[in-house]
This record gives structure tokens, C-alpha cells and sequence, in this order.
């Protein structure tokens, strides 16, 4: 039997598949129908930002780690129900699996990488956009090529060109230029290693517990557990902080260093903004009771030489700073001489 005309791909869209299967069903998995068609509905797209989670984890479904037992009666029936109500259609065949239920990136990924095999490219693409933007290109034409990253809930790891054609074609693209710009719209939660890794971690430690993403945890002094780059300028971080026997705690914006950045701490009885810059400075300070063990969501946005913090949605604290500002940074989860926990950072555009 000969190998159809476009085999490489088919090959290559059976992975593709696979890719977006996993990722579509892995922030849910293990939920059973009734849950899902409550809290989500029919599974139609991506929903990891929905549930505060990453969309690109490492996962035991792609790299094929898994050394477990697999309930293969139920995933295998899943599997074949969305082949067989799925009309063919990618996006249809996905949502029956995924809204069923149980091993969601399981039976996802199968079914898409079945689904590409068999239909190609042309399959996936027939309906929401899984890819990320694409342009034609002629010969001898030059195409600018823009795109803005929708919000999502995990750094990006990667970013590059990929080149595709239905026939078999030879050539060469010249890539002028490739670069980014601008505040993240991000929300930064429980991820596989390679999302730890994208924090700079000045703290003692840092041990993730159920749905704490993060735990930092000093021993003296104070620690910064980092994310970011100077290119951020104006924006808004926000993360639910629950301290645990901290001398202070909080998040911090437009941090250059350990000795760089503004923070806004809670410290007994009051909620402190503080600038360091080499020797540390008090903005402002309001007085703040906080019980043992309550969690609240701190805000702090920065625009210029503007710096507004809330609690819990609530404007608190709105200062200038004019003398020698810091103008951007990454930002920061902070502790002092203890423990806080943190399930969720959320970083947005000023505005």
C-alpha cells in the first residue's frame, strides 16, 4: 500500500493533535461530567485561564513517562464515542471527550492525534484558530507578520516561525527581524518544572502544597521569589497572599535586584509600601489587622511615577514617587522571616 502524498503531514498534524488535545483536557482532568458541564460547559477551547491554570505543562501524556496503571475500558469507549459523534469534526470530536470526563488529556490527546492523521492539517484548521496566526507567502513577497499573545496562564517558553505548505516545496525564507514588546497579560500558577524554572528564586525555599502554587519560605532576612524582565514598565500585579508566621509578606513591582524594587508588605497591624532602592523607604503605611491564616488579594499597580495599592479590590494606598523612580522591573512574591503562600500571580496592562 502507497504511503499517501502528504504523509509527512499527516504525521506531523497526529502530533499537533496530540499537543492540543492534552492541553485542552489537562486543566480538568479527572472531573466527571457533572462538575464539568456546571463550572465549564461544553469544553469548545482552551479554558486553563478559566481554572487559573498553565496551558503548557509537562505532562506524562507527551513525553510518555506515565509508569502507572491506566484505566484503558473507559478511555478507550470515550475515545471511540467522540469518533463516532464527532461528525469528523476535530473541535466536536474533542469537546464530546473532554466534556465526558475522567482522563481528560488522556482521551483528548488520542482522539486529536487520530484526528490529524487521518484528516491532516485541513482537519485542525476547519475551526477555532489552534495555532496562532498565519499568513500566505509568495515568491519574492515580504509579509509582516503580528501577533498579539491572547491572555493566558503560563510563561512562554518558546517562540519561532513555522513553515507549512499542502504540496511537497523547496525554498528560502529570510527572517528580517523577530522580537517582542510590551506588559505581559498573564496569570502564573501551579506548573510542571520547566514553569519553576522560569522564577528567579532568592529564597530559602520554595515547596508548592495542594493548591498553594507557591510557598516561599526564608529563614532570615528577606526573600524575593522573581518573574519578569526590564522591558515591563506600566502594569498591574495582583496575587492572594496568606502569610504564615512572617515578619512582612507581600508582592513587589518593577524589581531590578534584590536591593531594586517597590513591595507592598503586610507587616503586624499595618500594610506597608515601601521602595528599596540600595536602603529601604516607607511610601505609605495604613493600619491593617490580618487574623492568622486569612488570605487577601494585594494589588499593586504602577504607571509612571504613580503607585496605587488594594485589598481585596479596594483602593488603599495611591502615592507619587518623584525622587528617583524606579521606571520598570519584573515582579515579585516576598516573605521575611517566615512562610506565605500564594495560589495565583496575576500580571495585566496598566489600564
Amino acid at each position: 500500500m502507497p504511503l499517501p502524498n502528504n504523509y509527512a503531514e499527516r504525521v506531523y498534524a497526529g502530533v499537533l493533535g496530540k499537543i492540543i488535545g492534552v492541553y485542552l483536557g489537562r486543566p480538568f482532568e479527572g472531573w466527571r461530567y457533572e462538575r464539568i458541564l456546571a463550572e465549564l460547559g461544553e469544553v469548545n477551547y482552551y479554558v486553563h485561564e478559566k481554572l487559573g491554570r498553565p496551558l503548557i505543562v509537562t505532562d506524562d501524556d507527551i513525553s510518555g513517562t506515565y509508569g502507572g496503571n491506566c484505566h484503558v475500558v473507559p478511555n478507550h469507549a470515550l475515545i471511540v464515542l467522540g469518533l463516532l459523534y464527532g461528525d469528523d469534526d476535530f473541535q466536536k470530536s474533542l469537546m464530546i471527550a473532554n466534556t465526558s470526563g475522567w482522563d481528560t488529556d488522556c482521551n483528548s490527546g488520542n482522539l486529536g492525534c487520530l484526528l490529524g492523521i487521518k484528516d491532516g492539517l485541513a482537519g485542525i484548521d476547519a475551526g477555532p484558530d489552534w495555532r496562532g496566526p498565519r499568513v500566505p507567502l509568495a515568491p519574492g513577497a515580504r509579509a509582516p507578520l503580528r501577533w498579539q499573545i491572547e491572555r493566558q496562564a503560563g510563561p512562554v517558553a518558546e517562540v519561532g516561525i513555522e513553515l507549512s505548505s499542502a504540496r511537497g516545496a523547496s525554498g528560502t525564507v529570510y527572517l528580517d527581524y523577530l522580537t517582542w514588546a510590551g506588559e505581559p497579560d498573564v496569570t502564573l500558577g501551579r506548573s510542571g518544572v520547566a514553569g519553576r524554572r522560569a522564577w528567579i528564586n532568592a529564597v530559602d525555599q520554595n515547596s508548592p502544597h495542594d493548591d498553594e502554587a507557591f510557598r516561599p519560605i526564608q529563614n532570615a532576612g528577606r526573600g524575593l521569589l522573581i518573574q519578569g524582565t526590564r522591558d515591563w514598565r506600566d502594569y498591574q500585579v495582583s496575587a492572594d497572599v496568606t502569610p504564615h508566621l512572617a515578619t512582612a509578606a507581600g508582592l513587589a513591582a518593577r524589581v531590578q535586584g534584590l536591593r531594586r524594587y517597590y513591595a507592598l508588605l503586610r507587616v503586624p497591624g499595618a500594610l506597608r509600601l515601601v521602595k528599596v532602592l540600595d536602603d529601604e523607604r516607607t511610601l505609605a503605611e495604613i493600619p491593617f489587622h490580618w487574623t492568622f491564616g486569612e488570605r487577601h488579594q494585594l494589588t499593586l499597580e504602577v504607571v509612571k511615577d504613580r503607585l496605587q495599592a488594594s485589598v481585596d479590590g479596594a483602593v488603599v494606598i495611591s502615592v507619587e514617587d518623584s525622587d528617583r523612580p524606579l521606571r520598570d522591573g519584573a515582579v515579585a512574591l516576598v516573605v521575611e522571616e517566615g512562610r506565605t503562600a500564594t495560589r495565583t500571580v496575576q500580571i495585566r496592562p496598566a489600564g
